[in-house]
Parts: structure tokens; C-alpha cells; sequence
């Protein structure tokens, strides 16, 4: 085994069973007698398998093509309130999967009542029968990791991914679009790699986000430092603080309603010419961009946005010639 997560409003356990291609669930309430026999606990399965999925085979209720993970790591329950809470997300590193080695992250749902009991039909294998949903690059084979390697459901939708063997970290939105990425600098030795360079042997386990005002970083310096890399290339980089949030007249001469809903409503307030109005994600992921040879000054402008937009922060970016200025905003759907 290789993993494993804790669902405390089940009070239940999934654990990854790397050499037999399966994720497990059991009971956590039982004591250590009843969890070596077959009874006791919450559920009365002891120490019983509650749940099982990934290869149906190993427990005769299917054959190698019914197979779903390949040496997978990382199991976890997607917490609640988060996109896609309830559903298990999972690491499929794809070894020696039919067709070629490649890796994928899924999310798969199971089939659990009231009472916390999974179901079953009689001689079948548990469900779901295909994952809810899979990221695989494209082609395919440029993304594997044969071994260690994780993901996490993020609260903006976004999933962060960590691609152990070759120490990559990325973060995809919704429609599988990368939307950053990173790669690890650091070996067994400490920091090995050259920004921009080739790195090898920097494998990483997993790698996880946590929050500004998680409770473990409470009382430390989160001041950003220098790059870790060896001989940084030189940059500038800025923090986006003190961003206009208010509906009023900016140093961009633009009025604009916030909270937004459905659409961005902007109202100019003097002539600007060859301008760009962005908006992006929180992890930058770009929404939609507009260009504007010329908006006359009182011009009112309604950009609809896509209905499947989740609520949350973005920022909205406006260029006018070699000029820019940066709004942070709020969606609501109500």
C-alpha cells in the first residue's frame, strides 16, 4: 500500500493498494479486536473490505479488460465544498497499462446510501463502472510517472498535480488547460539545477497547496525569498496588492461593476485607444480578452461571460498603449 485518506464525517478510510491496481475502503471506528475479526464497528464489517475499486479481477468479478488503475498512488476524498466533494481523486500512473505507459488523474464516485454502505449487485463489481472524470495530456505518452506522484482538488475547481519521477508540478482548470507550471530544482544533494536547464533526478513524492491562512502557517515569515535555482534568471516579478475593488472611477478611467454577475459591465470615463481588456483566474488561467481601437469617453461597454463561470476572485486586466492597470473582482451567480 501506498496511500491512504481519512473522511471524518464518514468516519472511513481509503487506502491505495498499489500491487493489486485497487483502492480500498474500511471502517474506522472499529477497535483493533474488531478490526482482525469480520464484526464490529459502525458498519459491523470488522476489518472487512466495505469497498473496493480499480480491478475487479483480483476479487473475481471481472477480467483485465475491466481493469481501471495501473500502480496508482494517492487516493483521496475531495473534500466538501470543494468542486466534485464526495468523489475520490486518484493518481493513475498508468504502468504497464494496455496500449502504453501513461498516466492520468481521476475522479471516480462511489456508489454509497444513507448509511454510508456501498452497494453491490450480486456476482457484480462494485461501481462506477468508468471514472466521472480523467485528465490525460496530450500526446498522451508526454505525460507518465511510473511511480510515487499525487493530486489535489483545489477550492477555485483547479487541480494541482504533482508528476513525482520527474519532479513537475502543474495546476490544470476545468477544461484540462495548464494553467502554470513548475519543475523542481532540488535532489538528494539539495538544489542541483540551473534555471531553464534539463533537470534530472529530482524526483518529489508529492507536493500540496496549502492556503494563506492555513492554521499550521500561522506565526511564520510567508515572505517571499529568492529562487532557489542555481544562477536565476534575472526577473521582476511583482505581487498584485492593493487592487481596486470598489465600484468607482480607477487610475484606468474605467468604472466598473463589482461584484460582477454573467457579464462585466465597464463604463468609460475618458478616450482610450488600442486597448485590451483581459480577465483571468486566480491561477491566471485566461477567461476571455477583448481588443478596442478606440472607446469614446461616457462609452458603456457589456461583455457576456460564460454561464459555466464559478464564483470566486478574478482580475481584470486593461492595456491602453504602453499602460496597464490591474482590478481585482468578485463573481456571484446571485
Amino acid at each position: 500500500c501506498n496511500g491512504l485518506d481519512y473522511n471524518e464525517s464518514l468516519d472511513q478510510i481509503v487506502i491505495s493498494s498499489h500491487n493489486l491496481d485497487e483502492v480500498w475502503i474500511i471502517d474506522h471506528s472499529t477497535s483493533m479486536a474488531e478490526a482482525a475479526s469480520h464484526s464490529g464497528g459502525a458498519h459491523n464489517r470488522g476489518g472487512d473490505l466495505m469497498y473496493r475499486w480499480g480491478n475487479p479481477a483480483s476479487y473475481n468479478r471481472g477480467t483485465a479488460a475491466d481493469q481501471k488503475l495501473f500502480g496508482q498512488h494517492n487516493p483521496r476524498w475531495i473534500e466538501n465544498g470543494l468542486p466534485g466533494a464526495g468523489s475520490i481523486s486518484i493518481f493513475n500512473n498508468g504502468l504497464q497499462r494496455p496500449g502504453g505507459n501513461y498516466s492520468t488523474v481521476e475522479t471516480f464516485t462511489p456508489p454509497i446510501d444513507a448509511n454510508g454502505e456501498y452497494t453491490i449487485a450480486a456476482s457484480e463489481a462494485f461501481l462506477p463502472a468508468a471514472s466521472d472524470w480523467i485528465y490525460a495530456a496530450s500526446p498522451t505518452s508526454s505525460f507518465y510517472s511510473m511511480n510515487i506522484s499525487g493530486a489535489q482538488r483545489l477550492a477555485n475547481g483547479n487541480t494541482i498535480i504533482c508528476s513525482g519521477a520527474s519532479g513537475n508540478f502543474f495546476e490544470i482548470d476545468p477544461s484540462n488547460t495548464v494553467v502554470w507550471k513548475y519543475v523542481s530544482p532540488v535532489g538528494q544533494g539539495g538544489v542541483i539545477g540551473t534555471q531553464g536547464s534539463t533537470i534530472t533526478q529530482n524526483s518529489v513524492f508529492r507536493c500540496s497547496l496549502y492556503p494563506l491562512d492555513y492554521p499550521g502557517l500561522v506565526g511564520f515569515d510567508l515572505t517571499p525569498g529568492n529562487p532557489i535555482e542555481i544562477n536565476p534568471t534575472a526577473y521582476t516579478c511583482n505581487m498584485i496588492t492593493g487592487i481596486s475593488e470598489k465600484n468607482e472611477e480607477n487610475n484606468s478611467g474605467i468604472s466598473i461593476v463589482n461584484p460582477f454577475s454573467n457579464s462585466l459591465k465597464l463604463v468609460n470615463k475618458t478616450t482610450m485607444k488600442n486597448a485590451t481588456i483581459t480577465l483571468t483566474g486566480i491561477s491566471g488561467n485566461k477567461i476571455g480578452s477583448w481588443n478596442y481601437t478606440e472607446l469614446a469617453a461616457g462609452k458603456s461597454i457589456e461583455i457576456e461571460l460564460p454561464s459555466s463561470l464559478n464564483d470566486g476572485i478574478y482580475f481584470l486586466n486593461i492595456r491602453e498603449n504602453n499602460s496597464m492597470s490591474t482590478h481585482k473582482l468578485i463573481h456571484r451567480n446571485n
